[in-house]
């Protein structure tokens, strides 16, 4: 393995991903060493600083850019199943205002 944007199998990760993995992988490095005693964990020595080229380290970033990019995966669905043209929004309005006027006048 060359580095950390290249996960075991080969695959290449895109720049941004990998950029964001290795952030989001820190992060939480710092955050799990920090919260580990309150929870009554020891880690351990040998990878409590977090090196992203080390067996760890490539892991963490692997498993972080894994996340991510479900992450985009679900949003970008997320945006095509909710998105609703204005044209169909505005024809929705105009069939329903008569409607509601009516069922004002009615009661």
């Amino acid at each position: 393995m060359s580095d950390s944007t290249t996960p075991h199998d080969g695959a290449a990760m895109s720049p941004a991903s990998a950029g964001s993995a290795l952030a989001l992988a820190i992060r939480f490095h710092e955050a799990y060493e920090r919260l580990a005693p309150r929870f009554g964990y020891e880690t351990r020595p040998e990878t409590r600083n977090f090196d992203p080229q080390s067996q760890n380290g490539r892991l963490m970033v692997a498993v972080c850019r894994e996340i991510i990019e479900h992450n985009v995966e679900v949003e970008q669905l997320a945006a095509k199943t909710l998105t609703i043209p204005q044209d169909a929004i505005a024809s929705l309005l105009q069939r329903l205002v008569p409607l509601v006027g009516h069922c004002a006048a009615a009661a």
